[in-house]
């Protein structure tokens, strides 16, 4: 998503040694993220598995994994990649520890590309614990803003269909950064070899990371006719591999049967209209909230100490600045277009995660660049003369307490505090031990109290008290119940 090249005909970021200019706030910063940080790891020790967990769990349980990897493409969707996860559930192994664990990777994960990327685009400018914070900066914040932290994080199923793409396509942008600065991991064919087999997993992960990548390399492939000429072989190159890829993700013969059950989909017209009333409904959630508005105050003035300058472009103009900018909503737009269009409504929002992860960074860079720009501007002094170290001191502590009180931040407290995570742990284990005595009588239908600890930030879907409903038979087939449903 991101092209970042060093030359004269490119962009490029560069920016001062001083991230933040006293130590003391360096050092508090760190502390103040981890600490947000904790709840959400804390958390992940009491989910449980839901919904299409145990569907899968048990097509991997009952055939042979590749013969059923197979049959996904032909009988459900064509996403190679992360259908190659969702079979290999750790449940399918009897495992919740490992399940348990998934989370935690993952943040580790979302927080180590987006460093890789910080310190690829950055450099040697920006000390090691200021790039530290500002790639916690960006996981911490999204985790607060993300619009639906239990499918995105902490549901195994969605968790890797979506959020691991999001950590492939920073990963990608990092080093497709490094290659075209001539900055190889292992040698040049090695790190070319790397970017393509990971662009193909991307594509290969969801529609929305295909229609992000088709999009971008489209860019790609235009700027190198136009002002990139050095880099026109490798955008061509890099094109042919998404369209490819994307051909048997569009063309694989199960998703016409997963359309027949969203007999309102594929409505072009409905589909725009309703993707930009939510493009506009999600981009002003997020940058209306407090920690979001004082964040972006502090990040303007870390671009303004800087001393060298921060952006380099060979056609700097406010109708540049304009074009970078509507990348944002661009991104968003694409990102939910496709749920529409597939089944006609947005109905789940961990397609609009990835939107939220890559409108946070295009929000930075954006930021970068127009600050930049209009460095020299009155006003801008003016913020910088104004905003001395103690007022901004205190404008950081304002949005650590901001995103620890609203949001996912408040959800995630509450969660802990008053429990909920504690007793919705206990009443599930208290499920299974029922259904296994259950199972052991070897009666027909299993009727369960239904959950009344249902915590925001970790809890997805529980059964119905209809007993053929598919997440009803999901979770008879695992626990080899004929019948199980919730006491109305």
């Amino acid at each position: 998503m991101f092209i970042f090249v060093k030359n004269n005909h490119h962009l490029s970021l560069e920016v001062g040694n001083k991230f933040i200019k006293s130590p003391h706030l360096n050092w508090l910063a760190l502390f103040s993220l981890l600490a947000l940080l904790v709840p959400y790891i804390y958390l992940s020790f009491f989910i449980h598995p839901a919904a299409d967990d145990y569907n899968y769990a048990v097509l991997n349980i009952n055939n042979e994994w590749f013969s059923e990897y197979i049959n996904q493409y032909y009988t459900w969707n064509g996403r190679y990649s992360s259908n190659c996860l969702v079979l290999l559930n750790p449940i399918a192994f009897k495992s919740l520890s490992v399940y348990r664990i998934i989370p935690l990777l993952l943040i580790l994960f979302t927080f180590l590309s987006i460093y890789f990327l910080v310190s690829s685009v950055y450099r040697k400018q920006i000390e090691k614990i200021n790039r530290i914070n500002l790639a916690l900066s960006v996981t911490v914040f999204y985790l607060f803003v993300m619009p639906n932290i239990a499918e995105g994080i902490y549901w195994f199923t969605g968790a890797v269909t979506y959020q691991l793409s999001v950590i492939l396509i920073i990963t990608y942008a990092a080093l497709l950064y490094r290659y075209l600065n001539e900055r190889y991991l292992f040698g040049k064919t090695f790190h070319y070899l790397l970017n393509v087999i990971i662009l193909i997993l991307i594509i290969g992960f969801n529609e929305i990371a295909m229609l992000l990548m088709l999009f971008s390399h489209l860019i790609f492939v235009i700027l190198s006719f136009n002002k990139f000429k050095k880099n026109r072989l490798l955008s061509i190159i890099l094109f042919f591999v998404v369209l490819t890829s994307s051909f048997f993700v569009f063309n694989a013969p199960g998703n016409e049967i997963r359309a027949s059950y969203f007999p309102n989909n594929h409505h072009f017209i409905q589909s725009i209209l309703f993707s930009l009333l939510q493009t506009l409904r999600f981009l002003f959630d997020w940058v209306s909230n407090l920690p979001f508005i004082l964040l972006s105050i502090l990040f303007v003035i870390i671009f303004i100490k800087t001393k060298e300058q921060t952006i380099k472009l060979n056609v700097f103009s406010v109708k540049t600045l304009v074009l970078y900018s509507l990348s944002i909503p661009l991104v968003v737009f694409l990102s939910i277009f496709p749920a529409y269009w597939s089944t006609g409504i947005l109905g789940q929002q961990r397609t609009v995660n990835v939107a939220c992860f890559l409108f946070i960074l295009l929000w930075l860079i954006n930021i970068s660049l127009w600050v930049d720009y209009y460095k020299e501007h009155p006003f801008i002094n003016c913020i910088e003369k104004s905003l001395k170290n103690k007022y901004r001191i205190i404008l950081f502590i304002l949005a650590i307490m901001a995103m620890a009180i609203t949001k996912n931040g408040y959800n995630s407290f509450t969660d802990i505090f008053y429990s909920k995570a504690f007793y919705f742990n206990k009443e599930m284990n208290e499920r299974y031990i029922k259904m296994a005595e259950f199972k052991n009588e070897q009666k027909n239908n299993l009727i369960v109290n239904p959950l009344q600890y249902k915590p925001s930030t970790i809890f997805v879907l529980d059964i119905t008290n209809d007993s053929s409903h598919w997440l009803n038979c999901g979770v008879a087939a695992y626990y080899g119940l004929k019948e199980i449903s919730i006491n109305k």
